[in-house]
């Protein structure tokens, strides 16, 4: 299921993946007018502009993700820039890329750890610290197959218990 920002064609193809399988104020798209979620550009955008074509990435370097469009009329084109800004804060269920391994891991933001494994500041870290990825993708859905790292769902257990209320009101 997993798909890489050169396998979509259309701007909306992006959007309708962005908006189901990110949750609201995981990821925005900033532009000249500001930040916008995916699911509020599936709705303002016009057919034309969600048809434009994806013609241009530049990633890397720790700045986020741009993304150029291109609508194309009869006589003329137009581009639009967009970045791609994920949230600092996200945590979910997910594969580590590439690593062929059929074990899901819970990723969190490396500050939220101590004594994290040495990875660049803004990284997710599996909550068992033996796996990490790059902030810059949605939680695929992982197959069902796939067995989740003991580890990481003991500490995400404990995680979830410690946010429960008592009931000593």
């Amino acid at each position: 299921m997993r798909r890489l920002l050169i396998d979509y064609r259309s701007l909306s193809e992006l959007l309708e993946d962005y908006a189901r399988y990110c949750q609201p104020g995981e990821v925005w798209l900033r532009d000249s007018s500001g930040d916008h979620e995916p699911r509020d550009l599936l709705r303002s955008l016009s057919s034309q502009e969600l048809s434009a074509r994806m013609v241009g990435l530049n990633a890397g370097g720790g700045r986020p993700t741009r993304i150029t469009t291109r609508v194309s009329g009869f006589f003329s084109s137009s581009d639009h820039d967009y970045e791609l800004i994920w949230s600092p804060d996200r945590q979910g269920w997910g594969e580590p890329p590439s690593s062929g391994s059929r074990t899901i891991h819970y990723f969190v933001p490396r500050r939220y750890l101590t004594d994290p494994p040495y990875t660049a500041e803004g990284m997710l870290v599996a909550l068992c610290k033996r796996n990490w990825t790059s902030n810059d993708e949605p939680f695929w859905p992982t197959d069902p197959k796939y067995s989740r790292c003991k580890t990481c769902q003991k500490r995400f257990d404990e995680l979830t218990a410690n946010l429960q209320p008592t009931g000593n009101a």
